[in-house]
């Protein structure tokens, strides 16, 4: 009886212990501490600057009694369903016929993430002529701090009107960037 009596307790102690195990295992507090930092995806319009001349090459320059116009570059953010779309409007003033200006704009990677441009395009455009923007910016990947150029060549034909009202023309240069792992190749570079 007595040895019954001891297995009977080393079964009730063991069966105590592994109890006794699984609780303490099963109780354990753990804490983890960390910090996540995103990077932010910025885009601008940091510069740019325009020249002029008579010929589609830009070697012959503007005689200065013709300089009677003037180019505005204008710099801002446009909200549009969710997306901020960067711009510069482009504005002439006192412009006569036939001739070709060209503007050189500089956009940088703000951010802190590297990003692809996704669109680019030109937007209410009222010039009489042609006005073509180059560059190859479609996927093309700036990392933080980059910068790059795109051109715009505007050529006014000889419908265009040299004095205010008429002689005032302008239109819009959008761009907009997605982070560099976002660009989509099957969504071309403009509406």
């Amino acid at each position: 009886m007595k040895a019954k009596m001891t297995v009977i307790a080393s079964a009730l102690l063991v069966g105590l212990m592994l109890i006794g195990v699984s609780y303490a295992l099963w109780s354990k507090t753990l804490t983890i501490n960390g910090k996540v930092e995103t990077g932010r995806l910025d885009a601008w319009f940091t510069g740019g600057h325009w020249t002029d001349s008579l010929d589609q090459e830009g070697l012959i320059p503007v005689p200065p009694e013709k300089e009677i116009y003037t180019v505005s570059l204008h710099y801002g953010t446009l909200p549009q369903g969710g997306v901020d779309f960067e711009y510069v409007y482009i504005d002439i003033d006192h412009l006569y016929p036939c001739i070709w200006i060209h503007v050189n704009l500089t956009i940088t990677n703000t951010g802190t993430i590297p990003l692809k441009f996704q669109y680019f395009y030109l937007y209410g455009n009222n010039v009489p002529g042609d006005v073509i923007l180059s560059g190859d910016l479609w996927g093309l990947q700036l990392e933080p701090q980059e910068y790059t150029t795109c051109d715009v060549h505007i050529h006014l034909n000889n419908t265009a009107q040299q004095d205010q009202p008429l002689g005032t023309y302008g239109f819009y240069v959008y761009i907009e960037a997605v982070q560099w792992n976002e660009f989509d190749p099957l969504v071309g570079p403009g509406p």
